[in-house]
């Protein structure tokens, strides 16, 4: 037991459910690390979305990527017992160690898509890059640590992705539904944007992967745990280290 987490073996599912248990735990500070951000980019994914859907899409899917990282910083501090703090000098420090190193991976892993398999490898491979930058600290040696990552655990990385896959379309819906109820019963404008359902892209989805994806990086860093637990005996790294610090 560490900082309140059980850490133990889990199967994939199971850590789906100790990310949204530490949704629900710091649910408050969760809220207030991420709603200034949620005001500063909801016009801005709007905006974009006005100049073309999918660049609107594509904002949300990186700015929704970047506001994981609070959450990543709130979920290692309950791993670690101490009391979760998120400053903005913190958060955009983490933001730009992110975007520098992984900027060019990700470009990698898009124009990859016309090769599948290569693409899914190269995504599970990279599934714990924000881990090992801010948790792990590391700012050499990254690609190899990814390596020895990648290899243990390819399958429970597309599976986590799997799980992603299924919060983005979780999130894209129900920012529909609720974005079309508003319009069309709340404001009686009937469906201006289109509909989903029709087949057009409406900024309703694009807020919605916008507001959900962050808690991809809290079941992100359960998955992590999880590794690390089976792997390198973190519970015990973790209990000698919280002993050492008193």
């Amino acid at each position: 037991m560490i900082g309140g987490l059980s850490l133990r073996a889990r199967s994939v599912p199971e850590c789906v459910d100790l990310g949204l248990a530490i949704l629900r735990a710091d649910r408050r500070i969760i809220w207030r690390s991420l709603r200034g951000w949620f005001l500063l980019c909801t016009p801005l994914v709007v905006l974009a979305w006005w100049a073309h859907p999918l660049l609107g899409l594509t904002f949300a899917l990186g700015i929704g990527s970047l506001l994981q990282l609070p959450l990543l910083t709130i979920a290692a501090a309950r791993a670690a017992g101490t009391t979760p703090k998120v400053d903005l000098r913190t958060t955009l420090s983490a933001m730009f160690r992110v975007v520098r190193v992984g900027t060019l991976p990700g470009l990698a892993s898009f124009i990859l898509l016309l090769f599948p398999p290569a693409a899914l490898w190269m995504w599970s491979r990279y599934t714990f890059l924000p881990e090992v930058l801010l948790v792990e600290e590391m700012k050499s040696g990254w690609t190899r640590r990814l390596q020895q990552l990648g290899d243990r655990v390819t399958g429970r990385s597309l599976a986590g992705r799997f799980w992603q896959l299924a919060l983005l379309g979780y999130g894209a819906f129900s920012g529909e539904l609720v974005g079309q109820a508003v319009v069309d019963e709340l404001f009686q404008l009937g469906s201006p944007f289109g509909s989903l359902m029709n087949g057009d892209l409406t900024p309703f989805p694009c807020l919605g992967i916008l507001y959900s994806l962050p808690i991809w990086g809290l079941v992100r860093f359960a998955l992590y745990l999880d590794l690390r637990t089976r792997s390198e005996s973190l519970d015990v790294f973790f209990s000698l280290w919280q002993a050492s610090s008193r």
